[in-house]
């Protein structure tokens, strides 16, 4: 019986792999894709726009888990 069966946990994507696969994968993020084909590459103010959407979104979570839901 494989050794992952008997503690009943599987590891699977990054946790499988070893830190140097892992390391190489995460290096390749994104390379397929073209710098001037990157969406925020070629609109720095849709990046912003979207930056400051995920940080009002983090702020209301944070005030939810806080018990300052208040919104």
């Amino acid at each position: 019986m494989p050794k992952a069966a008997k503690s009943r946990v599987v590891r699977r994507g990054f946790a499988s792999m070893t830190r140097k696969q892992r390391t190489l994968a995460s290096q390749k993020g994104g390379s397929n894709v073209l710098p001037e084909k990157r969406t925020y590459a070629r609109d720095p103010e849709l990046a912003r726009e979207a930056g400051r959407r995920g940080g009002l979104a983090k702020a209301a979570r944070r005030s939810v888990v806080d018990g300052k839901a208040d919104r």
